[in-house]
């Protein structure tokens, strides 16, 4: 049948969209016309419904689909569509994006889960803190017991700290408190952040002019003559952890904390006398196994921005939370070629877990043991220097440096104890 174009026009014509006149702008919103014939914006669809809430539920679905039409809220969690996005609303026991987690368990994946420790409970988990914070009121967030602006970790300037610092009431203040030290915190991050944005694996403070401050845990053991020879790390104003094999090599030695290589700040610097040192009693000279070793002090160190302890964490969080974030920091005193002025070396590093570690080492690695990647100046790091990793904004110890037995070889990679399983050894000690 052939229609004449005329009538064949009446039938196909398309009708003009609704605003295809002038006075378009005087019509009220039309839903068909803004968002069906063309596609609209969300300030068109507002004009349509006039209402915020009714527009909301509309774009959604217009602009992103119907994100819930996946079910992906677990457990018979409520799904509702937002804006590019959707929201669950959990069954009680139930949390997390997707009410994935238990509320009584611990997951690593929390993302929003406690900030330092947590412990399963019997209906929710319970959030703790490292020695010398205190729990938020939110009940998941930690905060230095010493007041913000005494430790606040952000870039500082100097001469203002000091003027805080020592020479006003706040600032006495802020010193008295120093004694109830916040651990794993960094007084000092100018450096730090430096070091850090260079994207530079290993950097020296000749490249940095002056760290000190930035690692303020960190310890220096001398021998009789003040040479240096081994690495070491605060834990408290009486206690210093290092490797076993240092105290095997001098009948007497000392050790330095504060140390640093600006000379108009070498007054900071801490010489102690070691009153008695707590070696693991299965250390083996041969394996190097319980290559660890408390050093106990004869008096309290003072503790400034540049003298700090770093935190002891709980095995479970080591072993589940800091050690698979895969990057830790190694620093420590290197002696180089003159060995009466070591100098102090940072290297970014990667965990390796025990499967790639035994394959690139010779002898037999135990779960006390733990690995890292080989860097240059691997070779150059003292025993006893410490492995640290920060996790939101608190440094932890994860462990220190290992000489190894005598069939390990440092240019395949960082040997360290894995300070994680001697938690309770360390803690007893320091009763």
């Amino acid at each position: 049948v052939f229609l004449s174009a005329e009538n064949a026009n009446k039938m196909f014509g398309r009708h003009k969209r609704a605003g295809f006149t002038l006075i378009e702008e005087i019509l009220r919103g039309n839903l068909e016309r803004e968002c069906y014939e063309e596609v609209c914006v969300y300030e068109e669809a507002r004009e349509v419904f006039e209402h915020e809430e009714n527009t909301k539920k509309f774009w959604s679905g217009y602009f992103e689909g119907k994100q819930c039409s996946s079910n992906p809220c677990l457990y018979n969690g409520k799904c509702t569509d937002t804006i590019r996005s959707y929201r669950c609303d959990c069954p009680e026991g139930y949390e997390g994006k997707n009410c994935e987690f238990a509320s009584n368990e611990c997951h690593p994946q929390m993302t929003d889960g406690c900030q330092h420790y947590c412990t399963p409970g019997f209906q929710n988990y319970k959030c703790s803190c490292a020695q010398g914070y205190k729990l938020g009121k939110d009940e998941k967030s930690c905060f230095p017991i010493v007041p913000y602006h005494c430790l606040k970790k952000s870039r500082f300037n100097l001469h203002k700290f000091t003027t805080i610092l020592f020479n006003t009431t706040k600032g006495e203040k802020c010193l008295e408190l120093l004694e109830h030290y916040t651990c794993g915190r960094l007084l000092s991050t100018f450096a730090t952040d430096h070091w850090m944005n260079t994207g530079d694996k290993v950097v020296t403070t000749e490249e940095l002019h002056c760290l000190l401050g930035n690692f303020p845990w960190l310890a220096l053991l001398i021998n009789e003559d003040d040479r240096g020879f081994c690495s070491g790390v605060i834990l408290n104003k009486y206690f210093v952890l290092t490797a076993a094999e240092c105290t095997q090599k001098f009948g007497s030695f000392r050790v330095v904390v504060g140390k640093g290589q600006c000379k108009a700040v070498d007054h900071q610097t801490q010489v102690h006398h070691v009153t008695k040192t707590h070696l693991h009693l299965r250390y083996s000279v041969n394996s190097k196994e319980n290559d660890i070793v408390l050093l106990e002090l004869n008096k309290a160190i003072t503790f400034s921005k540049y003298a700090l302890p770093i935190c002891l964490p709980e095995k479970d969080f080591a072993e589940h939370i800091l050690i698979p974030k895969t990057n830790g920091t190694v620093s420590g005193w290197s002696l180089g070629e003159n060995e009466t002025q070591p100098f102090l070396l940072i290297s970014q590093v990667s965990y390796l877990g025990q499967e790639p570690c035994r394959a690139i080492h010779n002898f037999s690695l135990t779960n006390r043991m733990l690995c890292a990647d080989y860097h240059p100046l691997t070779c150059q790091f003292t025993s006893g220097s410490p492995l640290v990793t920060e996790h939101r904004g608190t440094w932890f110890l994860t462990g220190i440096i290992s000489s190894g037995t005598t069939e390990y070889n440092c240019i395949n990679g960082f040997l360290f104890t894995k300070i994680s399983r001697y938690i309770i050894w360390i803690l007893n000690i320091m009763k």
